[in-house]
């Protein structure tokens, strides 16, 4: 997972260059001045042209695998949390079958307690 984000990264910095230097050409107007007045050749501007095209789909398809992975990491998190609320219910239905077992036992106890001190009562 980690190269992925690192190819992330690099991929960005390095449209983020070819921004940079496209910006900085528009505008800088002495050099829009002298381009206009060299004609840069026709295959010079494709291959520039290629290669930030080529950066974009890049950028475009990394931004794909990580809206799978996000939506991938969302769906296992929502999955752990329903996991955790299921096993919450569990030991809450045990906790509370246990407590109303105890509480069973000291009635019993209780009633077991009573009826013996009211028969030595009654037979003294």
């Amino acid at each position: 997972m980690g190269s992925f984000f690192e190819s992330v990264q690099s991929e960005i910095a390095l449209s983020m260059g070819y921004i940079q230097k496209i910006t900085a050409m528009l505008k800088n107007k002495d050099v829009n001045v002298a381009l206009l007045k060299q004609r840069l050749d026709k295959e010079e501007m494709a291959n520039f042209i290629m290669e930030a095209m080529k950066r974009t789909e890049c950028c475009v398809d990394l931004l794909r695998k990580a809206s799978g992975e996000i939506e991938s990491s969302h769906k296992e998190s929502n999955a752990a949390g329903n996991k955790i609320i299921q096993l919450q219910e569990e030991l809450l239905s045990s906790k509370t079958e246990q407590i109303n077992r105890f509480q069973s036992m000291v009635d019993n106890k209780l009633k077991d307690t009573i009826k013996t001190e009211m028969k030595s009562y009654s037979d003294a």
